[in-house]
């Protein structure tokens, strides 16, 4: 039976006003739903995954203070009178940017090596100056499987070269194909890969 008009108005109302509160409530309530996922609480028991990374300023901070002891460093500049002509630079120009005036007394060895012992920042720019050129850097254990694979990396690229070298070489005299196996065998034989 067919409901009067009234009575169809009273209920299509009512339903229009209950989404309208379900939409309005929605509204006020996913803002703080989103504030809430986006600050999760931390609790003594967070696994390190979860706490938030820190600022790159912090990280490169704390990369800004790695170095060498002033002991390793001065091993190596005592030995290479260039590495500490460029050490004895380096600190002058850090002086330089910072606004200090040196004096030639600031740039003896015994002066140099003070500073090393007592400046976290004049170690820090030793300690790059000296990777720079190959020092105070890691390096592969011979003992290891690491070392091992480099050594067989390093007698195939030879093998390349070798027969690279030996198409150019053959390529240029096209009639001595004889002696081409012979030299490849020696230099196989030479390098071990054979």
């Amino acid at each position: 039976m067919a409901q009067p008009w009234g009575e169809f108005m009273t209920k299509h109302t009512n339903l229009r006003e209950t989404i309208t509160a379900i939409v309005v409530a929605f509204l006020f309530c996913a803002p703080a739903c989103a504030q809430q996922q986006a600050a999760p609480q931390r609790s003594g028991s967070d696994s390190p995954a979860r706490v938030p990374a820190h600022p790159p300023d912090i990280i490169s901070d704390n990369l800004d203070r790695v170095a060498a002891s002033a002991d390793q460093i001065l091993e190596v500049v005592n030995r290479e009178a260039g590495l500490m002509v460029e050490l004895k630079r380096l600190l002058a120009q850090d002086a330089g940017v910072s606004g200090q005036i040196l004096e030639e007394s600031d740039l003896t060895d015994v002066a140099v090596a003070e500073r090393l012992r007592s400046d976290l920042r004049a170690r820090v720019l030793a300690t790059h100056l000296l990777q720079r050129y190959g020092y105070l850097v890691p390096r592969v254990n011979p003992d290891s499987d690491l070392e091992a694979e480099q050594k067989l990396v390093r007698q195939e690229r030879a093998q390349i070269l070798a027969r690279a070298a030996e198409r150019l070489v053959f390529a240029a005299r096209p009639g001595e194909s004889a002696g081409w196996a012979d030299r490849t065998r020696a230099y196989a034989t030479f390098t071990g890969a054979a």
